[in-house]
C-alpha cells in the first residue's frame, strides 16, 4: 500500500502495511511482465530499506521500506510476481502453439457466448472488481475484455459508446442517424469429442501490479449438454471454489457432416 511521501523528491515513497490511506499515482502504470525490482545501491538513497522499481521507458520509483526485512520482502512479492506472469505467458503462448499445429481437427465447433455475471466475489479494496471471463477446451483458450468496477459484469450487451463492437447502423430519418453498437462476444472451440471434451469458465480480477485474483470457475461437460437435447442453450452456472457467484452463457454446438456424436 503506497501512504504517504518520503523526503523531498515526490517520486520517493514509503510503504506501511497497517495504513488505510490510499494514494493515486499519476504516471503510466507499470506492467507486472516489464517490472525490475532491485535494492537501491547509489546515490543518496543507499540505507538498507530504500529500493527501485522500473519497468518500460519510465523513469524508475525510488521507494522505502519501514524496515530492512520489509524492504526485501517487497523485492521478493514484486520478483515473484513478475516471473509468474512470465511463466504463465509462456504456457499461453506454447498452448496456442499446440492448437495451431492441431487446428483442421475435429468432428465439430462449439459457440460460446458469454453473456453476464452476478454476485461475483470482491477483488478490490473498493468493494468492486474488474472482471474478466477466461474461456477454454483443451487448449484452446479465449477471453473477454475487462469490464471494470462491477460484480454484475454484463459482456454480451447493447451499448451507445466507441468500442470493440459489431456497429449496426440505422437509418431513422434522413437527417438523423442512429448508431447501436453491440459487443458481440462469440468464441468459437474444435470440438474433438463430445464425450470428453470438457469446457472451462474461470473468472479473475484483473490487476495491474500484481496477477489477476480468481473470482471463481464453472465446468462444462459437452455431453451433459446433449443430454438435454441438441441446442443451443442459455445456461447459468454456479461458480465453484468461490463463495458466491454465477455465470450466464450461450452454447450451441455444430457437428460437421458424417461426424459420430453418439454417447
Amino acid at each position: 500500500m503506497l501512504t504517504q511521501a518520503a523526503a523531498r523528491n515526490p517520486i520517493t515513497a514509503i510503504f506501511d502495511s497497517s495504513s488505510t490511506s490510499r494514494y493515486d499515482i499519476y504516471r503510466k502504470p507499470l506492467f507486472v511482465d516489464e517490472l525490475l525490482v532491485q535494492p537501491a545501491s547509489s546515490g543518496q538513497y543507499t540505507d538498507e530499506c530504500h529500493f527501485y522499481l522500473s519497468g518500460g521507458d519510465e523513469k524508475p520509483l525510488i521507494l522505502k521500506a519501514d524496515s530492512p526485512s520489509e524492504r526485501n520482502s517487497w523485492i521478493q512479492k514484486i520478483t515473484t510476481a513478475s516471473q509468474s506472469y512470465k511463466d504463465k505467458q509462456k504456457h499461453i503462448n506454447q498452448q496456442e502453439e499446440l492448437l495451431r499445429n492441431s487446428r483442421g481437427q475435429g468432428i465439430g465447433q462449439l459457440i460460446v457466448t458469454v453473456v453476464e455475471a452476478t454476485n461475483l466475489p470482491v477483488g478490490d479494496i473498493t468493494g468492486k472488481s474488474d472482471p474478466y471471463c477466461v474461456v477454454g477446451l483443451g487448449v484452446q483458450t479465449q477471453k473477454t475484455p475487462v469490464i471494470e468496477k462491477t460484480l454484475n459484469p454484463k459482456w454480451n450487451k447493447t451499448v451507445w459508446e466507441e468500442d470493440q463492437a459489431i456497429l449496426v447502423v440505422q437509418l431513422t430519418s434522413l437527417l438523423s442517424l442512429s448508431v447501436c453498437l453491440f459487443l458481440s462476444l462469440q468464441m468459437d472451440f474444435i470440438v474433438r469429442d463430445a464425450n470428453q471434451d470438457r469446457l472451462s469458465i474461470t473468472i479473475f480480477d484483473r490487476d495491474f501490479f500484481s496477477p489477476s485474483d480468481f473470482l471463481g470457475r464453472a465446468e462444462v461437460l459437452l455431453s451433459d449438454l446433449l443430454k438435454d437435447g441438441k441446442g443451443p442453450w442459455n445456461k447459468w452456472y454456479v461458480l465453484q471454489e468461490v463463495t458466491t457467484g454465477e455465470v450466464h452463457v450461450r452454447l450451441e454446438l455444430k457437428f460437421h457432416r458424417g461426424a459420430t456424436t453418439t454417447l
